[in-house]
């Protein structure tokens, strides 16, 4: 999988979460199962966001935005 395909799919799982957890705050008042499954999948897409954005040669983290080249070793990263 390329590194693009990681970052969309965890923004993909992220957002899925932030959905459902807004979904179940909205049917009841405290702690639903929906809001305790929507609050897990988006701890789930940051903790993969921060596993998968790093450098491929190195392997250190690429931080919040879409380098062109690493911070840390300086060569190019490929997302595709």
């Amino acid at each position: 999988m390329s590194l693009k395909q990681k970052e969309y799919l965890s923004i993909g799982l992220g957002l899925a979460g932030a959905v459902v957890g807004i979904i179940g705050s909205q049917l009841a008042t405290g702690w639903t199962p929906l809001t305790v499954a929507g609050l897990t999948v988006v701890i789930a897409a940051l903790a993969l966001r921060f596993a998968w954005h790093r450098c491929p040669h190195c392997g250190a983290y690429l931080g919040r935005h879409w380098a062109e080249c690493c911070p840390r070793c300086g060569k190019r990263i490929n997302y595709d």
